[in-house]
C-alpha cells in the first residue's frame, strides 16, 4: 500500500498531467484488445489469431472466477489513506484481485508480441504497452501491485498455453473433443459456483453499498460466456467452415471493417434490443456468448460463403 500511496502523491502533485494519458491508454487498450485477436484471425493469421483469442477468453474467464472467489476489496476500501482517480473510478468497480485490465493486456498484447517475436522491435513495443497498462492501473489507484502482477501472470500463462497447446489439440479429433468437453464443463461448473456462492456485503460509513453483488456475478458470467462462445464456435468452425483468410490487402481491410461492424452491431444494438427484458445475468451470458461465437464461427462462415460466390461468378 505504501507504493500506491507514493504514486498517489505524484498523481495529485506535479505529475497530475499524466492521469488522463494513462487512463486513456488503460481504457482504450482494453477496448482494442477485445477485437485485436479477431482482426488477426479474420484477416492476417488465422491460427495465431485463434490462439490469441483462446488465451484471452480462457485467461479472463479464469481471472474473473478467481476475483469472485476471493472477493478482495479495492485499495481505497482497504486503506483509508488511498483513493482512486475520480474518472477511473467509473470503470474500477467490483473486486480488486486479480486485475482484469492486466489479464487482458498480457493475454492479447503479450500474445501479439509472442506472435511477432521474430520482429524484435514490434515484440518489445507490445510488451512495453503491457507494462504501461499494468503501471497505469497502479498509478490511477485502481489496483495494488499484487493485483496487476497476478493478472499479468494469469494472462501470460494462458496465452503461452494457447500458443503451445492449440496446434497439438487440433492434431487429434479426440483431443479436440476432450478440450471442448472439459471447457464446457468448466464453464457450467464455474457459472453454477458463482451464482450460488455467498458474497460479502460491504457498506461505507454512509451506508452505501460498495460492491454490487449482482453486477459481480454478471461480470463473472460474461467472461465465462466469452470462453464458452469461443469453444463452441471453434469446434464448429473446425468441422463445418474451415475458412481461409483473404488473399489481397483490399479484401483483408474489408474483412476487418465488416467483422468489426457486424460484431459491434450485435453487441451494441441487436442483443440489447432483443434481450432488454431478460434478466441481467442471462442477458450478459447470451450477449457475450453470441459475440464470441459470431467472431469465431459466424463471420468466418460468411467470409467463406462470399469466397465461394466470387469464384462462381468468375
Amino acid at each position: 500500500m505504501n507504493y500506491l500511496y507514493f504514486l498517489q502523491n505524484l498523481r495529485e502533485g506535479a505529475l497530475s498531467f499524466l492521469n488522463p494519458i494513462l487512463l486513456c491508454i488503460s481504457e482504450a487498450g482494453l477496448v482494442i484488445a477485445v477485437f485485436a485477436g479477431f482482426i488477426i484471425y479474420w484477416a492476417f493469421d488465422k491460427q495465431s489469431g485463434k490462439k490469441i483469442i483462446c488465451g484471452f477468453a480462457l485467461s479472463t474467464a479464469f481471472s474473473n472466477f478467481i476475483k469472485d472467489i476471493f472477493c478482495i476489496s479495492r485499495p481505497w476500501i482497504s486503506d483509508a489513506r488511498l483513493h482512486v482517480d475520480p474518472i477511473a473510478s467509473k470503470t474500477a468497480t467490483g473486486y480488486s484481485f486479480p486485475s482484469g485490465h492486466s489479464t487482458t493486456a498480457a493475454s492479447v498484447f503479450g500474445g501479439i508480441a509472442f506472435w511477432k517475436r521474430a520482429k524484435k522491435l514490434i515484440a518489445v513495443l507490445f510488451w512495453l504497452l503491457v507494462i504501461v497498462i499494468l503501471f497505469a492501473r497502479n498509478w490511477l489507484g485502481c489496483h495494488t501491485l499484487l493485483d496487476v502482477s497476478a493478472g499479468f501472470a494469469i494472462g501470460t500463462c494462458f496465452m503461452l498455453l494457447s500458443f503451445f497447446l492449440l496446434d497439438k489439440i487440433e492434431a487429434s479429433f479426440k483431443a479436440e473433443l476432450i478440450f471442448f468437453g472439459a471447457g464446457i464443463l468448466f464453464c457450467a461448473g464455474a457459472i453454477y459456483f458463482l451464482l450460488t456462492k455467498s458474497y460479502p456485503v460491504i457498506f461505507d460509513a454512509e451506508g452505501k453499498l460498495l460492491v454490487d453483488v449482482v453486477a459481480m456475478k454478471a461480470e463473472g458470467v460474461k467472461n465465462i460466456a466469452n470462453f464458452a462462445g469461443f469453444l463452441t464456435g471453434w469446434f464448429l468452425e473446425r468441422r463445418f467452415v474451415n475458412f481461409e483468410i483473404p488473399e489481397t490487402k483490399g479484401k483483408k481491410v474489408l474483412a476487418t471493417v465488416l467483422g468489426f461492424l457486424t460484431a459491434a452491431l450485435l453487441y451494441k444494438v441487436i442483443c440489447p434490443l432483443a434481450l432488454k427484458s431478460v434478466d441481467v445475468i442471462v442477458r450478459g451470458f447470451i450477449t457475450h456468448f453470441v459475440l464470441f461465437f459470431w467472431g469465431i464461427f459466424g463471420f468466418p462462415a460468411v467470409l467463406r460463403l462470399f469466397k465461394k460466390s466470387s469464384k462462381k461468378i468468375i
